[in-house]
């Protein structure tokens, strides 16, 4: 920043110098430079449509003919407009001219397009601009009027906003130009630095908690979601929903208006600028899709399917359209779009159309493309996320501890900074941070033994049911039990071998655990786990006590969506 200050403070004394040379000369003809508006640009923007620049000039003509002069304006940040042929861009200076009938100057008339399409262009003149580095230049600029005055305006003009120095203390950066004159001509301009556009994030993303089946104002924890592996999941219950907020009105924006967007001086609030048509060999200014939102899914664990809804919901059961204020629709692949319901893969028990990301690597991705929005309000686009999971967990599927992620940002994201004739309009750099998504979690038992001796002719019989396989339906699970002593002559922990719904192991403390008393933990890598013990003498002759083994809560986990247990800390025991 501190060097292209350096350099507007250097090319603004040259402009005064110029300014006053042509007082000396006594050239009538000068002109002040103004910012037709100062919109907001986002910082994560590469692409951004800065204000247009409008040179109000007048004066008296001194010269038979039109004199030329070439226009440059520098910007603190690459100017990336499309480039249209070699280093020609879509950035255009029209020139309003004098009407026929005497009357004041006009600017372009709608239709404009380029000389060559057929359509009369006699009342304006049009310039493309040589895009290099951060400047764009205009060569040979008719300066000398038909009348009294000339109305010079600069369009299309986009900056890599994402270089633009950041604001301080909450003001927002700015994007900055200077304009400089030079060739056969010289021009005074009044007022030759402007502030162009105003840089802000654009977007913030959260991942939303499910209330009432939309959206809550309550945002997941940052553990994310936690499943327990031995529990199937199915898609018709949505388990959270993506939000994409933009933080200004005109963060989202569609394409291109469909009433067309050949006016000249009109705002917008779309990714394209002013259209115009056979401009060196192609269109200017039209970009080439409305902004585009992406959810990223990373370290997805093998067993776990993602599914999104094709839109975003403006109730539990409905989905946006293009007839809602806020509509995004489900882009698959990200250059074609779901276009009828036949295209979506929803199951019947779904409320609304859900379709099915492809994970590759552990990475899956979502796209959605702004169809319909509001510039007069922020908006919130909420898109649903289901999950499937086939439990096997003696398989260990879904794969337990795997932390998945998940991370929103608009897209296309590009490393190509500086102007182009093949990178996307728009582009973006992908400042978002990955957040907790899933993670299932073992489902296991753990079992207390409060009393187990075999000292003084004692001895303890031990027995742990696998009950998972019952008339409820419930889902089969199998896995080992591990036993831990605590007490006197206590052994290292013993690890059974898999035990099977349905089946019971036993054991002796005389065996597992000799010249042993005290107390036993039995965790077991299966729900619905129950044990028994029975403490006798040698033969159960004088003495004997069985007792139901009690449950502790596996506080170690946090609480299951599916069972409403609160987290805790504390030894919970229960039968």
């Amino acid at each position: 920043m501190a060097d292209f200050r350096r350099v507007v403070t250097a090319l603004a004394v040259v402009v005064l110098l110029m300014g006053f040379a042509q007082t000396v000369s006594a050239q009538p003809f000068t002109c002040t430079a103004t910012a037709a508006v100062t919109p907001l640009l986002r910082s994560e923007g590469i692409t951004e449509l800065t204000g247009d620049i409008v040179l109000t000039c007048t004066g008296t003509p001194t010269a038979a003919a039109e004199s030329q002069a070439n226009i440059q304006v520098f910007f603190n940040a690459p100017v990336t407009s499309r480039l249209l042929s070699g280093s020609l861009s879509e950035a255009v200076l029209l020139i309003g001219r004098q009407p026929v009938v005497p009357g004041p100057a006009v600017e372009p008339v709608q239709p404009f397009v380029f000389p060559g399409s057929g359509v009369p262009t006699a009342t304006v003149t049009a310039i493309q601009g040589i895009v290099a580095g951060n400047s764009v230049s205009f060569i040979g600029v008719p300066v000398i009027p038909e009348g009294t005055s000339r109305i010079l305006r600069i369009t299309n003009v986009r900056v890599n906003a994402s270089a633009v120095p950041a604001g301080v203390a909450g003001v927002p950066g700015a994007v900055q130009a200077l304009i400089s004159v030079s060739g056969p001509t010289s021009l005074p301009i009044g007022n030759p630095q402007l502030t162009t556009g105003f840089v802000t994030s654009g977007l913030t993303f959260n991942l939303q908690q499910v209330s009432s089946g939309v959206a809550s104002s309550s945002a997941v924890g940052a553990s994310g979601l936690t499943f327990p592996q031995c529990v199937s999941l199915g898609r018709s219950t949505a388990r959270a929903f993506l939000r994409f907020s933009e933080n200004f009105p005109t963060a989202f924006k569609l394409r291109e208006l469909a009433t067309g967007q050949g006016v000249v001086g009109e705002i917008f609030n779309t990714e394209s600028g002013l259209i115009i048509t056979n401009a060196g060999g192609g269109t200017a200014g039209r970009a080439d899709f409305g902004t585009r939102l992406r959810a990223t899914f990373a370290n997805v664990p093998a067993g776990m399917n993602i599914w999104v809804s094709v839109a975003n919901l403006v109730n539990a059961t409905t989905l946006a359209n293009e007839a809602s204020t806020s509509f995004a629709r489900l882009i698959l692949p990200e250059t074609g779009v779901i276009t009828t319901p036949v295209d979506i893969p929803v199951g019947a028990t779904e409320n609304v159309g859900i379709a099915q990301l492809t994970v590759v690597g552990g990475v899956a991705t979502a796209v959605w493309e702004v169809r319909s929005t509001s510039p007069t309000a922020v908006e919130n686009f909420d898109f649903q996320v289901n999950l499937t999971t086939s439990a096997a967990p003696a398989t260990n599927v879904p794969a337990v501890g795997v932390q998945s992620t998940v991370a929103g940002s608009f897209f296309p994201v590009s490393t190509v900074g500086t102007a182009s004739s093949t990178a996307p309009i728009p582009r973006f750099v992908d400042t978002s941070v990955p957040r907790n998504f899933a993670i299932f979690t073992i489902c296991r038992t753990i079992l207390l033994f409060p009393f187990v001796t075999n000292q003084a002719g004692f001895d303890t019989g031990l027995a742990i049911s696998n009950t998972s396989q019952d008339p409820l339906g419930t889902a089969a699970q199998a896995g080992t039990c591990t036993w831990n002593f605590f007490g006197a002559n206590a052994p290292p922990a013993v690890t059974t071998g898999s035990v099977a719904a349905g089946t019971t192991i036993t054991t002796l403390a005389s065996t597992t655990a000799p010249n042993f008393q005290g107390y036993a933990i039995a965790i077991c890598n299966f729900q619905f786990a129950h044990g028994f013990a029975f403490v006798s003498d040698l033969g159960a002759r004088n003495l004997a006590m069985g007792y139901l083994s009690l449950v502790i809560p596996d506080a170690t986990r946090a609480a299951s969506p599916f069972s409403g247990a609160a987290t805790g800390t504390g030894e919970q025991l229960g039968n």
